[in-house]
């Protein structure tokens, strides 16, 4: 069997991912490690300008090493393509169609023109829920897009689970309009007002720009009463401690193209209240609380969720999140062989 060289555009990978670093990193190194007939090849800009290296000195590169199929992994094509390479495009999520409001107008922009343009000239297209995979075919002439989930790391999959379930409530995003934190903190704080002994709560994430002053004025304030901690951006390993140990994992986004921490709080037998969007339903695995994008909700989900706990084990746990990373690349495997064949 004649051995695929799949190259990647690697320098969305960094020593803090977020969600798309993450997914592109793990799903590329479960694929290297899979015994296939796919070589995985890492391509970078270095120190070079990532626009310049990107758009005109890739090509090259990826032409001298003989790839046979490309991925740029951020999800926008390249200017200048090859016509000697395949190219595989990942979609991660339509923010820009359907909550622009949540976006930088830069960002809004070039998303509003590049990936739509991206996704016509892209050889092939997939994307990471078919949440999403849905929106694409709605929104372009694809009629069929196939999508791979992000897998759970080995972090994750591995971890012992020894810890007592805490007394705090967690939630871990970039701090973006999208992520919804107003709502999150106006829910809590409507919890608090019937609350007898209050859980504090707990942010984990990188400050995004969230430019919202009355939010942050609200933060401070809930921090000047010991009632919230903003740990910014953590190690997995403290990640993996904050699952396993809080009473349970809040995320309230207004849309998501997957949302992975959901499935890494679940796989350390954490509780989940999130936003009713549909692709929580399918990150869920409709193991969740589901709350409406409104205070009243926000708030009886949290009531109700105070003393809830997961009594499935860990190892059933960590067997159920193995043979699912194991169909996905198994899946994707095959899905870029047939790419190559046709």
């Amino acid at each position: 069997m004649k051995t695929i060289r799949l190259g990647y555009d690697a320098s969305v990978v960094g020593k803090q991912n977020t969600g798309i670093g993450n997914y592109i990193q793990r799903l590329m190194q479960n694929l290297a490690e899979s015994g296939t007939n796919i070589e995985v090849h890492a391509f970078s800009n270095g120190n070079k300008s990532r626009y310049a290296w990107y758009n005109v000195s890739l090509k090259k590169e990826i032409e001298d090493n003989k790839i046979d199929i490309f991925i740029p992994s951020m999800g926008i094509m390249p200017l200048y393509k090859s016509s000697k390479v395949t190219y595989l495009l990942p979609v991660y999520d339509n923010t820009h169609h359907f909550c622009p409001e949540t976006m930088s107008f830069k960002g809004r922009l070039i998303r509003r023109f590049f990936q739509p343009f991206s996704i016509r000239t892209a050889d092939q297209v997939f994307s990471i829920s078919q949440a999403v995979s849905h929106e694409i075919e709605s929104l372009s002439k694809v009629k069929k897009v196939a999508f791979f989930q992000p897998l759970l790391s080995d972090l994750f999959l591995n971890a012992k689970n020894e810890n007592q379930r805490g007394q705090f409530f967690l939630s871990v995003a970039t701090l973006e309009p999208r992520k919804n934190m107003k709502l999150l903190l106006d829910g809590y704080e409507s919890y608090l007002k019937t609350a007898t002994t209050p859980k504090p709560l707990l942010l984990a994430g990188k400050l995004g720009w969230l430019k919202d002053e009355q939010t942050f004025q609200q933060m401070e304030s809930l921090k000047e009463r010991k009632l919230l901690e903003v740990l910014g951006f953590i190690s997995n390993e403290r990640l993996v401690e904050l699952y396993q140990t809080a009473s349970c994992f809040i995320t309230l986004s207004k849309y998501e193209g997957f949302n992975m921490p959901i499935m890494e709080a679940q796989s350390q037998g954490c509780p989940v209240i999130c936003s009713d969007i549909p692709v929580h339903h399918e990150a869920s695995e409709e193991k969740a609380i589901f709350a409406k994008l409104n205070v009243e909700s926000v708030s009886q989900a949290i009531k109700s969720f105070t003393d809830v706990t997961v009594n499935t084990s860990q190892e059933v746990l960590r067997k159920h999140y193995l043979q699912r990373n194991q169909n996905i690349v198994s899946s994707f495997a095959t899905f870029v062989r047939n790419l190559y064949n046709d």
